[in-house]
């Protein structure tokens, strides 16, 4: 019946839409920790690299892809993936120089 199907069909989907939602919530959370993690400089650094990327993404609107949806230039994607990137190597950064104030510099404890 297609009345059944249709109602199947929309179940799925909202199970799969409620997944996707969770994994969206799930890494804007840990975002948003890394971010509020950071030093004022580190938070600085990222940010002036953010208006680098804002920038690309202004040129990359004047010359898109074959893509008809801004939204899949593969460009973007791999600016966003850099981007991720680059807030948790400073994350990391930030864990290491602590990590060694609290050890005095040493990287294997006495």
């Amino acid at each position: 019946m297609a009345f059944f199907r249709r109602w199947v069909d929309g179940r799925h989907e909202a199970v799969k839409r409620a997944a996707a939602l969770a994994k969206v919530n799930e890494f804007v959370n840990k975002r948003d920790s890394l971010l509020a993690s950071l030093s004022p400089g580190a938070a600085r650094t990222l940010r002036k690299s953010g208006q680098v990327c804002r920038d690309i993404e202004s040129a990359s609107a004047e010359n898109p892809m074959m893509t008809s949806d801004p939204a899949t230039d593969p460009r973007l994607r791999k600016l966003d993936e850099l981007m991720w990137t680059y807030l948790r190597l400073l994350s990391i950064e930030e864990s290491l120089e602590r990590f060694l104030e609290t050890n005095g510099g040493r990287i294997c404890p006495r």
